[in-house]
């Protein structure tokens, strides 16, 4: 099979950053040109890129962290059931109103530092048991036919 997800990591968002739809006072979807469904999926690859590649306490303790919230709709979108329950786990544990503010969630992370680290292994296994690299590899391939019909 092609590899689309890096070209789509890649070309998502046509010139503009999408790591620029999420703030420290929000999330701003309309900062790209883009549709929701795409950055929420686009955002679940850069995750787990960072995720395998630093952990999940700097995942969430930088800039990536902000983009948690919107975890939850890629993975129903992509229809990985315990990818999303993990991530709902995980979002609990910052309580009511899920903080933006880097800081602010870097606190709660050294808070709840035992938690966060088990969640770590959890959000590794339910990528197997959900398929999710292949799921977010046919995405990214729907996306590009998509794409390449309407030019």
């Amino acid at each position: 099979m092609e590899d689309y997800l890096d070209e789509f990591v890649d070309s998502l968002g046509n010139g503009d950053d999408p790591h620029d739809c999420w703030q420290e006072n929000g999330f701003w979807p309309s900062r790209v040109d883009a549709s929701l469904e795409d950055i929420c999926v686009w955002i679940t690859a850069i995750s787990f890129n960072y995720l395998e590649n630093g952990g999940l306490e700097a995942y969430l303790t930088f800039v990536s962290g902000r983009a948690l919230p919107e975890l939850l709709i890629g993975f129903k979108i992509l229809e990985c059931e315990e990818l999303y329950k993990v991530c709902e786990i995980l979002l609990r544990q910052f309580g009511a109103k899920y903080p933006r503010k880097d800081s602010v969630r870097g606190k709660v992370v050294v808070n709840n530092l035992h938690q966060i680290e088990a969640l770590e292994t959890k959000f590794l296994e339910a990528m197997e048991v959900d398929h999710y690299s292949e799921k977010v590899e046919t995405y990214a391939q729907h996306y590009f036919e998509q794409r390449n019909r309407s030019k």
